[in-house]
């Protein structure tokens, strides 16, 4: 999850986040508007920033949370709740291959806000 993060921070892609690039990324952490919690949880989803996440970057981020928050004592989330957040998330004429844009993602997960309550 460190690695995503790191991604998602360094704009340029030279290997390094410069002072600007780590302003710019914390930013919406600090301030945790819904939108810049949306946008920033769409860019950690979207693994190989292809402006489209898939079942399979939700489920590698989603389990790799898991690990994170068990690590601090959180409650972890099963299987099969995760699945439950995958299949909640993803329309169903959405095959298994493609993914959600940012839009489509916005959109499902304005349609469930439990989801936006467990990912702030």
């Amino acid at each position: 999850m460190l690695d995503q993060l790191f991604k998602v921070f360094d704009v340029t892609g030279d290997g390094q986040i410069n002072f600007r690039e780590f302003v710019t990324g914390i930013a919406p952490l600090i301030n945790l508007g819904l939108a810049d919690v949306m946008r920033f949880a769409f860019e950690m989803f979207d693994v190989d920033n292809n402006k489209v996440v898939t079942r399979t970057e939700m489920r590698t981020m989603l389990k790799a949370m898991n690990a994170d928050v068990s690590f601090f004592g959180d409650g972890a989330l099963s299987e099969a709740d995760i699945e439950s957040i995958i299949g909640a998330l993803f329309p169903a004429d959405v095959p298994d291959g493609q993914g959600m844009d940012y839009s489509t993602f916005a959109h499902q997960m304005a349609a469930h806000p439990s989801l936006i309550r467990f990912g702030a």
